[in-house]
């Protein structure tokens, strides 16, 4: 998917968004949500672990450019239906409370969809600091 030659444009559209951020610098937004392919591809993982080759533009290098200048990521990946992990880039003074209060959240909702049998076997939701 995301590694494929044809995805170039969108690869190089997030390093740009990326760029906009980290030149903007206080005056950015509090709280950006950067949505990324999910846990249940291989793939996926290698990317955000960069353990994987890395591709022009792809994860390795936006999130490169946001631990250089001190911004810092909450990543959240779970399983909910789709595969999905995001990450969500804020302030580091918020960094912490927002991880607990995400992972809350997100154990909440899993408890719920659980009990009442919307999606049986629903994988609880992994909430790390980046």
């Amino acid at each position: 998917m995301w590694r494929q030659p044809e995805h170039q444009a969108q690869r190089d559209q997030y390093v740009a968004i990326v760029d906009g951020l980290i030149a903007r610098a206080d005056e950015g937004p509090s709280l950006i949500l950067f949505w990324t392919w999910g846990q249940n591809y291989s793939s996926a993982d290698a990317d955000l672990d960069g353990t994987a080759e890395p591709v022009n533009n792809g994860y390795a290098e936006p999130r490169a450019k946001f631990h250089r200048v001190g911004l810092h990521l909450v990543i959240v990946k779970w399983r909910w239906g789709l595969q999905f992990a995001m990450w969500v880039l804020a302030p580091i003074t918020y960094v912490q409370a927002l991880r607990d209060e995400i992972d809350s959240h997100c154990r909440l909702l899993t408890y719920h969809l659980v009990r009442n049998g919307h999606v049986p076997g629903l994988d609880r939701p992994c909430v790390e600091i980046d």
